[in-house]
């Protein structure tokens, strides 16, 4: 695969990015031209001009988005992405048969599989073993592979079957990681485990790890500096966002598809992360609010509103229309910094605070 795709792929998004590789094609891009070259048979014998001018459709685009994450089809995409994000949520174990034996009621109870985009997370009394998996639905039963990184099965990789339904999954795989099992009924097998789940919701927010007495590191070992980490809709878009506000570009990476989907920025001791997001960005249940800090907060406004941003005028407590992204309040001056407070949102509609020290 040339694109893995992201941790939790969502097929809107992944569409969006096949219309975006299309429209940048017909714009003359080269690196567009070069991916249908490379991942659209019809295209591999053509120049770049006569891919250009081939007239390729939508359809086309989705094929060289598929093709390019390992898939042959786009529908093979999409069914991959649906039975993945079909698979998501926390399951109750039913019956557990490990090593041919089968597992006691208490066992059972205390026992949580929760799966989050391509992650898995086992919780039992025997511990708790975490990975990453990777799935083929194109088989029947269908095959997973599971890669242990943490706990009792640590290091292991486990190939394995599975079937299911919105509310039962039933999973074996081979606990020593040597080779898939036979079927789904190899219960007996003394080197699998066979697990039949229910449903118990949707989220994955039970994968959370028991209280346990905080413990600081040593000086070496702690953490020294802070980044806030950002997902956003289009990396170059907020790019060019974030330049306004003073920051620069330190470093970036792009995909096959030429989309920037890491970035860097810096001014002075200001630093941010920019990361394009598997999905639709709701700013709203980010539960993330950005603060910085100018010398000049009444200038910084001026500057932005010269660049394009909006005036929404006071904010009074609670977002109205004006309030969306590219907007910058007028200066507020609240006790807690009588210098001056300038409420701005960027074009996700993540809300940044920028606070007048002196």
């Amino acid at each position: 695969m040339t694109n893995p795709l992201p941790h939790r792929p969502n097929l809107d998004h992944l569409r969006r990015l096949a219309k975006a590789l299309l429209a940048r094609l017909r714009a003359g891009d080269a690196a567009a031209a070069d991916l249908f070259k490379t991942h659209l048979p019809a295209a591999g014998s053509l120049s770049a001009a006569q891919i250009r001018a081939a007239g390729y459709r939508l359809a086309d685009a989705q094929s060289v988005i598929a093709r390019s994450s390992g898939f042959d089809r786009w529908p093979d995409l999409a069914r991959h992405v649906e039975q993945l994000r079909a698979l998501e949520g926390t399951w109750h174990f039913s019956r557990l048969f490990v090593a041919g034996r089968l597992a006691n009621d208490q066992h059972l109870t205390s026992s949580r599989l929760i799966i989050d985009g391509d992650q898995l997370l086992i919780r039992s009394t025997a511990g708790t073993s975490q990975g990453l998996f990777t799935i083929d639905v194109s088989t029947s039963p269908h095959h997973i592979d599971i890669d242990f990184a943490d706990g009792p099965m640590s290091g292991l990789t486990c190939p394995g079957l599975f079937s299911f339904t919105s509310d039962q999954l039933e999973l074996v795989v081979d606990a020593t990681g040597r080779q898939r099992p036979p079927s789904l009924s190899a219960v007996a097998d003394p080197a699998c485990t066979h697990m039949l789940l229910t449903r118990a919701d949707r989220s994955t927010t039970t994968a959370t790890v028991p209280n346990r007495p905080p413990q600081r590191p040593t000086l070496a070992q702690a953490v020294n500096t802070l980044v806030p980490f950002v997902h956003v809709y289009d990396v170059a878009r907020s790019i060019a966002f974030y330049v306004k506000l003073g920051f620069e570009l330190v470093d970036s990476k792009a995909d096959p598809h030429a989309r920037i989907f890491w970035a860097f920025l810096r001014n002075d001791r200001a630093e941010l992360m920019l990361a394009a997001a598997s999905g639709p960005v709701d700013a709203d249940v980010q539960a993330i609010l950005l603060y910085m800090h100018s010398k000049d907060v009444q200038g910084l406004r001026a500057h932005l509103l010269q660049q394009g941003l909006r005036d929404a005028g006071e904010y009074t407590g609670h977002r109205t229309a004006d309030d969306g992204p590219s907007a910058v309040h007028t200066v507020a001056h609240p006790p807690y910094m009588p210098a001056g407070e300038l409420r701005i949102t960027d074009p996700d509609g993540y809300v940044i605070l920028v606070g007048q020290l002196q």
